[in-house]
C-alpha cells in the first residue's frame, strides 16, 4: 500500500517492482485494483526502466 499512499497523499509516482512469480499471485488482487496503469514486462531493468520512460542508466 506505500505506493497507493505515496501516489494518493503526496502526487508522486510510485512503482512496484518484482517477478513473475509474485505477480501470479496477485493476479485478480487488489494490486491490479489500486494502479491506473498495466503491469510492465522486461528481460533487463535497463528495458524496464526505458518502458517506464526512465533514464535506463541510473
Amino acid at each position: 500500500m506505500i505506493a497507493l499512499e505515496c501516489w494518493r497523499d503526496q502526487n508522486q509516482s510510485c512503482f512496484f517492482v518484482t517477478d513473475d512469480k509474485i505477480m501470479q499471485r496477485f493476479e485478480g488482487s487488489w494490486v491490479y485494483d489500486t494502479t491506473d496503469k498495466p503491469p510492465e514486462k522486461a528481460a533487463t531493468i535497463e528495458e524496464l526502466a526505458e518502458k517506464m520512460g526512465l533514464d535506463r542508466t541510473s
